[in-house]
């Protein structure tokens, strides 16, 4: 349950989760677990952070106060995409089963004032197939409510701008594919993977020989990658390689980072921190340990030039503060 106690994530869930609703546990057997591999696929190839939800698990349906911590990591690769415009899409989805979710995303900056850090990047909902007529007619509403409409790669995409604290932010919405749904947030971004869609690429975001690999459970319901980009880290202050990374801890040795969280086994969230830094779990002590804020993770080496962060996540005020931090180091802070 997630009723703030300071209000420190509260600018997150207005942001990632949909206002008003929470989806539904499900039981049932999962699909394949090549569906996001796939979608990973479609992704451009210098994208830096991936969020995966695999399902199924149905679209949200009650308040967010009640949201648990695995309901709220579920809707995290979905971004922004049942908020825009006051939850178009989201109103005609409710109950409807998801596949697989994964947001990829890169260049993150930012903000202007207090919010969400932009990013260019896209959010990949893959539907049941018995939701594909649902979902058909969801898109063709948000379509007749977008302030502009064009095709790319041979796709219909709607368009919407809207004012996030000082920041203004384009969404680009498309349907390529019956039961898929995606929501971008640069024009470019979505230009490209709509164009890798329709092809057969032999590369992929964040190739299989990255060390990332190696330390992520991909077998759990819910789990992110992040390999640091050197080319993007100066304009972004959550990367650590940034000399002053605002939303992070400078260290010019640091690799990548890992989270997953598997409730069926118990309900601890976990994190790796990779880095070739001699000090590193120094580094990550820096910025995981929050006793005011209820954050007291078990930080310890893991071997393999890796820091393991890991927490349980049951409580309210602990689960929150894991969140907020661990979105920040995902390329998401959010300035409050």
């Amino acid at each position: 349950m997630f009723t703030r106690r300071r209000g420190l994530s509260l600018a997150l869930f207005i942001l990632l989760a949909p206002p008003g609703a929470a989806p539904k546990e499900a039981r049932a057997e999962r699909p394949p677990a090549l569906d996001w591999e796939r979608l990973l696929g479609w992704l451009p190839e210098d994208t830096e952070t991936v969020i995966v939800a695999q399902g199924p698990f149905e679209i949200p349906k009650q308040d967010p106060s009640q949201f648990t911590f695995r309901e709220v990591a579920q809707l995290l690769p979905a971004g922004s995409m049942f908020t825009l415009r006051g939850g178009i899409l989201l109103k005609e989805l409710l109950g409807q089963r998801v596949l697989c979710a994964i947001e990829g995303s890169r260049r993150f900056t930012s903000p202007r004032g207090l919010g969400l850090m932009p990013y260019q990047g896209c959010h990949i909902v893959q539907f049941e197939p018995t939701s594909y007529d649902t979902v058909r007619k969801a898109f063709q509403t948000c379509e007749a409510k977008a302030e502009e409409k064009f095709e790319l790669a041979g796709e219909q995409v709607a368009v919407f701008t809207e004012k996030l604290e000082d920041d203004m932010w384009s969404f680009f919405v498309s349907q390529p594919r019956p039961g898929v749904l995606i929501c971008a947030t640069d024009q470019a971004f979505i230009a490209e993977t709509l164009k890798r869609i329709g092809k057969r690429s032999e590369s992929r975001a964040l190739p299989k020989e990255l060390p990332e690999w190696k330390h992520v459970d991909v077998k759990a319901p819910v789990w992110a990658v992040r390999h640091y980009s050197k080319v993007s880290a100066e304009n972004d202050p959550s990367s650590p390689l940034r000399p002053k990374a605002a939303a992070n801890v400078p260290d010019s040795a640091a690799v990548g980072f890992v989270f997953w969280y598997n409730p069926e086994r118990d309900n601890v969230a976990r994190a790796r921190y990779l880095s070739g830094a001699k000090d590193a779990i120094k580094l990550v002590e820096t910025r995981w340990n929050q006793p005011s804020e209820g954050l007291v993770p078990k930080i310890n080496g893991s071997g393999q030039g890796s820091v393991e962060i890991s927490m349980p996540v049951s409580e309210e005020e602990t689960a929150g503060s894991f969140l907020f931090v661990l979105m920040g180091y995902l390329g998401h802070a959010v300035y409050l």
